[in-house]
């Protein structure tokens, strides 16, 4: 079962957009939407790593060079990283965290968790995505992918017997963090 592509878990609510973070200026790109993709991509994988990855060869192995300057990424971090410590400042970061899970109904859920933050009170999840457009798009694009975080948080939560707290989209090329009700 791929979180990514699976309809909602039984018994969960169609996902409804929450508080809308405002974590910065969002960065100048000049990614067409056949590219957007790959940039995303590229900055995922800054997202990742931040502390051990070179901007400028990352987005030049990505063949994505010229479509946002090098020294956006890690300002795009270092926003996020503000953001996320100015309301759980007590939270451990996990990035690119595997989910494997055994769904109650037999199948296999293989999956990677954005970033998981862990709190003393529960888990929070966050996924990166690339969009960059309107507020509308960004809605839909919250509503679409809640799906993929109920799927995250069910995992987590049987895996851990920790409470999650609340799912999250980061839109780094929109400056947002954007709470996805479940």
């Amino acid at each position: 079962l791929s979180p990514s592509t699976a309809a909602l878990p039984e018994g969960v609510e169609e996902p409804g957009v929450g508080e809308v973070v405002r974590l910065g200026e969002a960065p100048e790109h000049a990614a067409t939407t056949d590219r957007m993709t790959v940039l995303g991509d590229a900055i995922h994988a800054f997202l990742a790593a931040p502390e051990r990855a070179d901007p400028k060869a990352l987005l030049e192995a990505q063949d994505v060079a010229g479509l946002i300057a090098p020294e956006a990424l890690p300002e795009v971090a270092a926003a996020l990283r503000a953001g996320v410590e100015a309301r759980w400042p007590d939270a451990s970061w996990m990035t690119e965290h595997p989910v494997r899970w055994h769904t109650p109904d037999g199948r296999l859920l293989v999956g990677e968790v954005d970033l998981v933050l862990d709190t003393s009170e529960g888990l929070v999840i966050i996924d990166h995505k690339s969009y960059a457009r309107d507020e509308k798009g960004r809605d839909d694009r919250v509503r679409a992918y809640g799906s993929q975080l109920a799927w995250y948080a069910q995992a987590l939560r049987a895996a851990t017997g920790r409470p999650v707290l609340s799912t999250w989209l980061h839109f780094p090329l929109r400056g947002e963090l954007v709470e996805v009700r479940l």
